[in-house]
Formats: structure tokens, sequence, C-alpha cells
């Protein structure tokens, strides 16, 4: 390398001083511009860390320190990120499979009690309504509440669970809302003109006496705070609404 540049000094000494004025110039610039290089979200971070010295001093210190690695450090981060995302997806992959298999045997296991129980509820005062990816839907007690709400009890049949309540038993065995998705204290709510749905919760001597007393029945609709947006087509939710909502129906 020596011989090289005394060859090219001997043969073109100005293309040599060109050159090393150019060296020099860059690394000058750099040394009196240090920002040179560094991304523009590294020099906000770097902005971040300093406005929070207490004082001047400090903070140009922190500035500067920032600035030499914030490149590396950034890079680093989205690499971690990049990581644990892969990791999540990868989790998220293997639990995905876990449950398949999973509703796999329980759907050979309980094949024949949710089979009997479906022809069981089927052939009692609960209409079926929808056919789910993980239950079977049932509704009874259908009541209109003033012009546009209709309320009814809802039943959600277990396609890979062992189902516990029966027409008969779903009462008593609820009692102590064993079976939160169940609970006999709870109420759907459809508001018929907006296709809008709620849970209406502990409304059941309401309802149950709207015959009787149909403006506390509507009283009681009207002080839910919380609704769902109306159904997409498709969805369990949709379904009950029409079943609700279906003049013939009510």
């Amino acid at each position: 390398m020596k011989d090289f540049l005394q060859k090219l000094w001997n043969t073109n000494p100005n293309l040599v001083l060109g050159t090393g004025s150019v060296i020099i110039l860059i690394g000058g610039f750099s040394f009196f511009n240090p920002e040179l290089g560094v991304s523009d979200m590294g020099i906000e971070e770097c902005l971040d860390r300093s406005n929070r010295a207490d004082n001047r001093f400090t903070a140009e210190k922190i500035y500067k320190r920032c600035i030499r690695n914030i490149n590396k450090e950034l890079a680093l981060e989205k690499k971690n990120a990049l990581e644990r995302k892969k990791k999540r997806e990868e989790d998220k992959k293997k639990r995905d499979e876990e449950l398949k298999a999973q509703k796999l045997a329980n759907k050979k296991k309980y094949k024949n009690l949710v089979n009997k129980s479906l022809i069981l509820f089927d052939n009692s005062d609960w209409d079926f309504v929808s056919d789910g990816k993980n239950y079977y839907g049932f509704a009874k007690d259908k009541k209109k509440i003033g012009m546009y709400y209709v309320v009814f009890r809802r039943y959600f049949l277990p396609k890979y669970e062992e189902p516990l309540l029966t027409p008969e038993n779903y009462f008593t065995f609820n009692t102590w809302d064993r079976n939160w998705r169940n609970s006999i204290k709870n109420w759907f709510v459809v508001d018929c003109e907006s296709r809008k749905t709620a849970i209406a919760r502990g409304s059941n001597n309401y309802f149950i006496k709207s015959e009787e007393d149909p403006l506390s029945a509507l009283n009681n609709i009207l002080k839910i705070s919380s609704w769902n947006e109306p159904a997409k087509k498709g969805k369990m939710n949709y379904t009950f609404t029409n079943y609700a909502c279906t003049a013939e129906q009510q």
C-alpha cells in the first residue's frame, strides 16, 4: 500500500492531494456534524432523552452520547420487536392447533350426548335459532316490549363440550349461574328499529311480569346504557335479531 501511494504521488501528485482533501473534509464534517447518517427517528429520540435533563450541560452530554449509538439501538430494538412478533405468531399457531385438536377429540367424545341434547331442546318449547361455529342457539319466552323492543332467553348448546343443561333442569341447575353463558338472570334484548342488541342483567322479574306491568319492563330496557352494534350477516347474533324482529314470529 505504501509503495502504491508513493508511485501514485510520483506520477499524479494532484490526485493524491485532491483525494486527501476530500477525506479530510468528510472526516471534519462528520466531526462537526455528529448527526450525519443518523435517521430522523434517531435524532428525535436523542432530543427527547436530552430534554429530560435538569440542565443544558447535562442535556448536551446526553445528546452527544445518544447520537453516536442511536442507530444501533434502534436497529436492535427493531430486530427484537420482529423476533417477539414472530414468537407470538408461533405461539398463537401452536395454541390454535392444540385447540383444534381438542375440539376434534371432544366432538368424538361428546357426539352422542350433544346430538341427544339437540333433539331434546328441538322437541321442547325452545325454538331452534342458529347453527353457529361452536354452539347451537335456542330461544324461548319471547316477548315484545313497547313498539320496537323484543326480549327473550337464550340457550347456547355447546358442540364441543359435555352438555349439562336439559329443557327440564335449565332453571334448577342454573340457579347459581354455574353456566355463565346461559345465565337465567340475563335476557337478550333486540331493538328492532336499529337491530342493536344488549344483555339485560337482573331483569328477570320485569320481563316475566311484562304483560302485567309493561311500563316497568319498558323502563328497564330504556335504562340499558351499553348496546352492541348491529351484528353482521353470518354471525349468530344476526340470526337472533332475525328471530326477534321477523313479524310472523312476534
